[in-house]
């Protein structure tokens, strides 16, 4: 039996958690904290472009992995001065000593009742994991699906954990 192994890169689309919650932190807080120099460099690629490549990958004979990875590289800085603009954010932007930037991350978790930015996630941000080394697959372009977005992108908190939680059972004799 062959296999397909798809590796998506930053997964954005309707109901993300990410791109969302950065938005979200825009749009409620006075400041917005970079965690060092905000120079490192991710790849957005649409939930609907990861569909498609997954699609075509279990299709293809013999085993495959690919990355699925959107059409746009973007420095994390340039990636949160875009959403800044596009949500109409008052937020000022600074650049922070990434504990700094875990600080208030935490602080914000509280507020949210989740954990906003773990440290393992801002050495994975900040190693560059989110871009890939192959050509991009994807073909939906950030700046496009954020137009028809910004009106909604971060007016509710988006969270990670509620979201993978499994549901609860219904009760036995329950018609809910």
């Amino acid at each position: 039996m062959s296999y397909a192994l798809v590796r998506p890169t930053l997964v954005y689309g309707e109901g993300d958690v990410l791109i969302n919650n950065i938005a979200w932190v825009l749009r409620h807080f006075p400041v917005f904290a970079i965690p060092g120099d905000g120079a490192y460099r991710l790849q957005p690629v649409h939930v609907e472009d990861v569909a498609s490549i997954a699609v075509t990958a279990g299709l293809a004979d013999g085993n495959i992995a690919i990355d699925a990875a959107g059409p746009d590289i973007l420095r994390f800085e340039r990636l949160v001065r875009i959403l800044h603009r596009a949500v109409g954010s008052r937020s000022v932007i600074v650049k922070t000593p990434p504990a700094l930037a875990l600080a208030g991350a935490r602080v914000a978790g509280f507020i949210a009742k989740d954990a906003l930015l773990t440290r393992e996630q801002l050495d994975d941000l900040r190693a560059e994991l989110l871009v890939s080394g192959e050509p991009p697959r994807g073909t939906i372009r950030f700046s496009e699906w954020l137009s028809r977005q910004q009106a909604v992108l971060g007016r509710r908190y988006a969270s990670a954990r509620t979201r993978h939680q499994p549901r609860p059972a219904l009760l036995r004799g329950s018609n809910t």
